[in-house]
């Protein structure tokens, strides 16, 4: 069984790129965003893998999303806005 890879802001940028190659090396991969529109432009450029929204600066909407996907093995976050 391949390991799981959850990237949140993986629908672009780095974190696009991150998924992408997590993907190509064959990581099962779930990304993260606010945006559906850039969520569902990323798993159409990536092929497969899983998208879920997520708004990291919620407490809310980050319990809801870690409680909704299965055991995953790393964890990449490179959504740039969480810091600001």
């Amino acid at each position: 069984n391949a390991q799981t890879v959850v990237i949140i802001g993986g629908s672009s940028g780095m974190g696009l790129a991150t998924a992408t190659l997590m993907s190509q090396l064959g990581y099962d991969i779930i990304i993260a965003s606010r945006s559906k529109e850039k969520l569902d432009k990323a798993t159409l450029a990536i092929g497969k893998g899983t998208a879920l929204p997520l708004d990291a600066s919620s407490e809310e909407s980050v319990q809801e999303f870690f409680s909704s996907i299965p055991t995953f093995h790393h964890l990449v976050i490179s959504a740039a806005d969480l810091f600001q």
